[in-house]
């Protein structure tokens, strides 16, 4: 939801004029059959030219099951990953190691962008970009370029974007460091989050009925503050800390508070 914050944003008040979204996110821990076939439903009738895949460990091959199916209605679907999964597997210390988890190296591989690292705004700038280059082809060649490299370096965040050309070979392009602001970021686009279990997904939050049953209430979670102070080795959370503000949380929970929300 966060990674996907800026770039609705910028549809929702007319900044990438053409580019439009699907009306929901489906959750790839939660591909029941019925979830499944509206996946489906949507696929067919709208034949997506990108598909938006944020992906924990344990959702990856269901992550990798979404893409192949996505590439039946459409071929030349652009197909961008990201999430914990790839913020893991794409270090070179991993691929050194493990080179068979990195996903350009899994046979019949359907993703053709990785984004590694603090996603929104490299992710906003990879639509633009495509929205601006329209196929498919020219928009991959103008990765490999120079051109597109001093383009990302004004991109904030600290980030990694690997992109499998038309010939199989992967270009990266690394973000420069800029500075991101998560106070600055839009809160994420909650309209989006389609099914139950988005909404009453944490049984702490609940109350008891008359009957002495209880009834899950409306929650949801948020950030606070991302990476960590620590430098525990197994962790892939430590280091690269970056807080939110006071006030932006607060506004936050505001506007929980009156979207009905009971628990965060």
């Amino acid at each position: 939801g966060w990674a996907l914050a800026p770039l609705i944003a910028e549809i929702d008040s007319g900044n990438l004029p053409g580019v439009e979204y699907a009306p929901r996110i489906f959750d790839p821990l939660r591909f029941q059959q019925g979830i499944c076939e509206e996946y489906q439903t949507l696929l067919q009738s709208e034949k997506p030219d990108v598909l938006l895949i944020s992906s924990a460990y344990d959702s990856h091959y269901t992550a990798t099951r979404l893409a192949t199916t996505a590439r039946h209605f459409n071929s030349e679907v652009m197909v961008i990953y990201g999430g914990p999964h790839i913020d893991e597997v794409a270090s070179r210390n991993v691929i050194a190691v493990m080179p068979q988890t990195y996903p350009f190296n899994e046979a019949g591989c359907p993703f053709d962008i990785l984004v590694k690292g603090d996603g929104e705004l490299a992710l906003l700038h990879l639509i633009r970009e495509l929205a601006n280059k329209e196929e498919r082809q020219t928009f991959l060649e103008y990765l490999s370029t120079s051109e597109a490299r001093m383009s990302f370096a004004c991109v904030p965040g600290t980030f990694e974007v690997h992109a499998r050309m038309m010939n199989g070979q992967v270009q990266i392009i690394t973000g420069s460091g800029l500075p991101l602001d998560l106070s600055q970021l839009p809160f994420m686009p909650r309209k989006l989050f389609g099914h139950d279990l988005d909404l009453y997904g944490f049984s702490c939050f609940r109350e008891q009925r008359a009957d002495g049953t209880f009834a899950l209430l409306p929650s949801t979670s948020t950030m606070l503050h991302r990476g960590c102070r620590s430098l525990c080795i197994f962790c892939s959370e430590r280091g690269g800390y970056l807080a939110r503000s006071m006030d932006h949380i607060a506004a936050e929970l505001d506007e929980l508070v009156k979207a009905g929300f009971k628990g965060v």
